[in-house]
């Protein structure tokens, strides 16, 4: 705000103090007593303008227009000198122009002064020349510009804010349409929870059911072996006949030595030996079938030996069926499970 306007020796004015008030300020008095001059020293000390040494008044060397504005001082002075001091400071190298100091703080150009003889401030001037003018002082292509963005960003909004509202339109619609999610969601949970029960006891059965079919085939095998343990005893019988056998062929042998000699000795005739080579025939028939009951021997030992072999293992699964079932549910009844170890 200016404050204060102290003027020495420019042109018709020695030296006048003005206090400026904060609203308006207004210049009263008769023709040619220096009303102009008093705006010609402010617009010269605020624009470096008209140049040169005419406005200083006659008889003075030097001419000097000082202003307080917001708490500085801005002096000017021209004659011996041409220098500005801003707050007692000397600014230099300004030639024609004003010190960037003192522009900043007055903010003012040719555009703020008018004189007493131009025309109405703008009436008079063409719509170009106004526009020129005003866009001198508030730069209207950056206003166009920023009007237009905020044009193109109130587009933008007004589209995006279509979009979302239709986008919101369709998440209430879904919302809506979900609501049902969460009950369908618990009897998921609940069928999951259903289903994993339903697994383990599946699992459960599928053990159960291969340490039954374990145990159904140990009692296979020992049938198995209980039949073989029987063609063996048979075959044990066979042997004791077998041995039997062999024992009179070796005294029918001793008869059929005792009775060559005889012949030899005897001078008669051959007696009847027919029932001797039957005899003979059956030793030999027996002697014919030694080889196979040998044979059944030795598959009687491995089918002893098998057996043994099954038993232990049944006795093993069996404890392995009772261990697992020991405190369990049957999954079909549900009544617990008895063992010879509860």
């Amino acid at each position: 705000m200016l404050t204060k306007l102290d003027i020495s020796d420019f042109q018709a004015h020695k030296h006048l103090v003005i206090d400026l008030d904060p609203g308006i300020t207004t210049i009263v008095g008769s023709s040619d007593v220096g009303k102009s001059a008093i705006l010609r020293a402010l617009r010269w000390l605020a624009t470096n303008k008209p140049g040169g040494e005419a406005f200083i008044r006659n008889g003075a060397e030097e001419t000097r227009v000082k202003l307080t504005v917001d708490g500085h001082t801005i002096a000017r002075t021209r004659g011996k000198g041409n220098t500005y001091h801003l707050d007692g400071t000397l600014l230099e190298a300004f030639s024609s122009s004003v010190p960037d100091e003192v522009t900043k703080i007055l903010n003012l150009a040719d555009i703020n002064f008018q004189a007493q003889h131009d025309s109405p401030f703008w009436f008079s001037e063409t719509a170009g020349e106004v526009s020129r003018q005003l866009n001198a002082i508030v730069n209207l292509g950056a206003i166009d510009q920023v009007l237009a963005w905020f044009g193109t960003q109130q587009r933008d909004l007004a589209a995006k804010e279509r979009v979302l509202t239709g986008q919101l339109e369709v998440a209430k619609a879904d919302r809506e349409r979900l609501k049902p999610i969460k009950e369908v969601d618990a009897a998921l949970a609940e069928l999951e929870a259903e289903t994993s029960r339903i697994s383990e006891t599946l699992v459960r059965r599928t053990v159960l059911g291969d340490l039954v079919a374990a145990v159904m085939e140990c009692g296979r095998r020992s049938e198995s072996a209980l039949k073989s343990l029987s063609a063996a005893k048979t075959v044990v019988l066979a042997g004791s006949a077998w041995a039997e056998l062999d024992q009179k062929r070796i005294q029918l042998e001793i008869l059929v030595k005792s009775l060559g000699e005889l012949k030899a000795r005897a001078s008669r005739p051959v007696p009847n030996l027919a029932p001797l080579e039957a005899r003979y025939k059956a030793w030999q028939d027996g002697l014919a079938a030694r080889k196979p009951l040998a044979e059944l021997v030795w598959q009687l030992k491995d089918l002893t030996d098998t057996a043994q072999v099954t038993r232990e293992e049944a006795a093993e699964l069996h404890q392995r069926l009772e261990k697992e079932l020991e405190g369990k549910e049957c999954p079909l009844c549900g009544q617990k499970i008895k063992t010879t170890r509860s």
